[in-house]
C-alpha cells in the first residue's frame, strides 16, 4: 500500500509559486518545520521550475505544455541552434538569476566596493589588531617614531612597572601575612579553602620578579646607548660627506673673487675673536699748518 501524499508537499509548492520562485527553499522548510533536503527533493520530482515562467512572471498551477507547431527552422536559425538545445526547450527556465539581478555588475561609480582590500600590502594588521579608530591612531603614531623613540618608550614603561611593583609587592615585616580564598563550596556543608602567603614567600617572589625586571631594564638601556652612538656616528659621516661634496664643487667651479671674499671674511672673523673689546684709538688732531710743515 503506497503512502499518502503529504499535505506539506502541496503547501511548499504553493508557497514557492506565490513568491514567484524567489522564496528560498530553506525558508520554506523552516516555515513547514521540515528539512530543506525534503523540500529540494519535492521541487525536483514535481518539476516546479517547469510550472513558473520567470520571463513574464506568468504563473500556472498546471504543467506547462508546449503546443507550438513543429516548423522547420530557417537556414540561419538552424545554424544558430546547431549544437545547442532544441527550439522550445525549457531546461534552463528557473535556474538563472531573478529579473533585475546585479550579481555580475560592478560598482556604479567605478570605485572598489566597500571593504575592498586590493591596496592592502598584507593582512597582518587586519588579522592581529582590532579594527577601531583608537588602534588605527596608535598605529599611525608609531609610523612617525624612530627605533630610538620606541626603545626609549620601552625603557620608561619598564621603569614605571618596577616602581609600581615596589609599592604593590612591598613586605611590611616578618608578620606580614596574606590570606587568599582559593575555593568556596556552598550548600548544606559549606566549605572554604584558604591559601596563606607568609612574609618570606612574598619577599622571595618579589625579589625574583624585581631581579628579572631590572635585568630587562639594563638590557634596554644598553641597547639604547648602542643605537644612540651609532646614530651619532651616522650624523658625523653625513657631515663629512657634505663637506667633501662642497670641496669637490669648488674644484669644479673655481671662482677667485668668491675665494678672496671668503678669505677676507675669515680674517675679519679672526680679528674680532682676538680683539673683541678693543676700539681704535682716537687720532690726535694736528693743525693744518703743522701738517703742511711736516
Amino acid at each position: 500500500m503506497s503512502r499518502a501524499r503529504s499535505e506539506k508537499r502541496d503547501l511548499a509548492y504553493n508557497m514557492w509559486i506565490e513568491s514567484g520562485g524567489k522564496m528560498m527553499l530553506i525558508d520554506i522548510a523552516a516555515a513547514l518545520d521540515i528539512s530543506s533536503d525534503q523540500v529540494r527533493q519535492w521541487k525536483r520530482k514535481d518539476r516546479w521550475a517547469d510550472k513558473i515562467d520567470l520571463s513574464n512572471n506568468h504563473v500556472t498551477n498546471e504543467s506547462v505544455i508546449n503546443h507550438t507547431e513543429e516548423v522547420e527552422p530557417s537556414q540561419p536559425e538552424a545554424k544558430k541552434n546547431s549544437g545547442r538545445f532544441q527550439p522550445g526547450n525549457r531546461a534552463s527556465v528557473g535556474h538563472g538569476p531573478p529579473k533585475g539581478s546585479r550579481n555580475a555588475a560592478g560598482p556604479r561609480s567605478g570605485d572598489p566596493y566597500k571593504g575592498n582590500n586590493n591596496a592592502t600590502k598584507h593582512g597582518f594588521r587586519k588579522m592581529v589588531f582590532p579594527d577601531d579608530e583608537e588602534t588605527h591612531a596608535i598605529l599611525n603614531e608609531i609610523q612617525t617614531l624612530s627605533p630610538l623613540d620606541i626603545l626609549w618608550d620601552q625603557i620608561q614603561i619598564q621603569y614605571l612597572a618596577i616602581a609600581r611593583a615596589q609599592k604593590i609587592m612591598w613586605v611590611r615585616d616578618q608578620e606580614d601575612r596574606t590570606e587568599v580564598l582559593k575555593r568556596e563550596r556552598r550548600g548544606k556543608n559549606p566549605e572554604k579553602e584558604w591559601e596563606l602567603q607568609h612574609a618570606w614567600d612574598k619577599q622571595a617572589t618579589f625579589l625574583q620578579a624585581q631581579s628579572r625586571a631590572m635585568q630587562t631594564l639594563e638590557r634596554l638601556i644598553a641597547r639604547y646607548e648602542e643605537l644612540l652612538i651609532k646614530d651619532l656616528d651616522v650624523e658625523e659621516q653625513q657631515l663629512k660627506i657634505e663637506k667633501l661634496k662642497a670641496e669637490l664643487e669648488k674644484i669644479k667651479n673655481p671662482n677667485p673673487e668668491a675665494d678672496l671674499k671668503s678669505y677676507l671674511d675669515a680674517l675679519k672673523t679672526t680679528a674680532e675673536e682676538v680683539w673683541p673689546n678693543e676700539e681704535p684709538e682716537d687720532k690726535e688732531e694736528v693743525p693744518e699748518g703743522e701738517a703742511d710743515d711736516k
